[in-house]
């Protein structure tokens, strides 16, 4: 039986390499293992251990090679990340003659059918909002321009024309241009 280091964070490329940023709050955690755990059991292990609920974290588990071993290889190799039992028990091996600490990334779960009615009610709560606060005034004005343009957006300074004030009906009369 061997001590496993589990250390909770985030992985970040920066200035060329690969630093694994240590989430402070969740910090790090020693988990015992033998030859014969597999990955199903060390995910469980770092669910409990982390108390983590499964139904809405995903977790990622990944490792960087020893600096012995990165001396060989160029310097921006990425973390070997582990996906299956292989995978794990090859980190168990170099867990073995190197010190090598196994770090996990926690990411929200994304359920599609979650995500869904999500994104519906916030669609409805959207329709219902502007149903409330609209009235006639701001989405239509009567105008029947068929440029779509408001009565309020002709200036007629910018064709030469200005507006003539009608004495006998005490309004502005703006000339038409055009057909």
């Amino acid at each position: 039986m061997m001590d496993v280091i589990v250390v909770c964070g985030q992985w970040l490329f920066e200035k060329d390499k690969w630093m694994f940023h240590v989430d402070n709050r969740r910090g790090s955690k020693v988990i015992p293992v033998n030859d014969d755990t597999n990955l199903e059991d060390m995910i469980n292990m770092v669910y409990e251990d982390y108390g983590l609920d499964r139904g809405h974290v995903n977790l990622e588990l990944s490792y960087m090679l020893s600096r012995k071993s990165l001396m060989k290889l160029t310097h921006d190799t990425p973390p070997v990340k582990i996906g299956n039992f292989r995978q794990f028990q090859g980190f168990i091996r170099l867990r073995k003659s190197d010190q090598v600490r196994l770090c996990v990334e926690v990411s929200l779960r994304s359920n599609k059918k979650t995500m869904k009615t999500q994104t519906l009610m916030e669609n409805q709560s959207d329709y219902n909002h502007d149903e409330d606060t609209d009235t006639d005034g701001e989405r239509f004005d009567y105008c029947d321009d068929s440029d779509g343009a408001t009565s309020d957006d002709e200036d007629f300074r910018g064709y030469g024309l200005t507006p003539k004030l009608d004495i006998e009906m005490k309004k502005e009369y703006k000339p038409k241009i055009g057909f």
